[in-house]
C-alpha cells in the first residue's frame, strides 16, 4: 500500500529521443550561417565599391580601409602578431558590418523556417492529459 508521500512505483519516463534532422538544422544555424553571412558580406562590399550613388559612397567611405592598431599593442608582441593580418585586411570594417547584417537576416529566415517545420512535424500542441480550452461565451457587462 502506498501512502500519499511515499510511492513505490517508478514514474520516471525516459527522455524523448531527438530526431537527427533537428541536429542538422542546428548545424545549419550555428556553423553554416556565419560562413554564408561572411561570404555575402564580401560579395556586398565588392558590389558597392564602384557605386555611383552619393549616399552609398558616403556610407562606404566611413567603413572602407583597414583598422589601425593602437600604439600600446606594440608592448604585447603575440597579440600584435595575431591581430596584424586581421587589421591589415582591406575593407575589414565594411565586411564586419555587412556580415552582421547578413547574419541577422539569415538567422531570422532560418529560425522562421525552423518554426514552420517544427509546427508541421513536431509533437502535438496538447497532450492527452491537457484540458480542452473553454468555449464559454460571456455576455458584455453593462450597468
Amino acid at each position: 500500500m502506498a501512502s500519499k508521500q511515499n510511492s513505490f512505483e517508478s514514474r520516471a519516463k525516459p527522455a524523448p529521443k531527438i530526431h537527427p534532422i533537428w541536429r542538422g538544422i542546428g548545424f545549419l544555424m550555428v556553423l553554416l550561417t556565419p560562413v554564408l553571412a561572411w561570404a555575402a558580406a564580401v560579395v556586398t562590399v565588392e558590389a558597392l565599391k564602384p557605386s555611383t550613388d552619393t549616399n552609398i559612397r558616403a556610407f562606404f567611405y566611413g567603413l572602407s580601409g583597414s583598422i589601425t592598431l593602437p600604439s600600446w599593442f606594440s608592448y604585447i608582441p603575440h597579440l600584435t602578431a595575431f591581430l596584424r593580418p586581421i587589421a591589415t585586411h582591406p575593407d575589414i570594417k565594411a565586411k564586419i558590418v555587412f556580415s552582421l547584417i547578413w547574419l541577422l537576416l539569415f538567422s531570422g529566415v532560418l529560425s522562421f523556417l525552423y518554426a514552420i517545420i517544427y509546427r508541421l512535424i513536431g509533437p502535438p500542441r496538447y497532450g492527452p492529459l491537457d484540458v480542452a480550452a473553454p468555449r464559454a461565451r460571456t455576455k458584455r457587462y453593462t450597468r
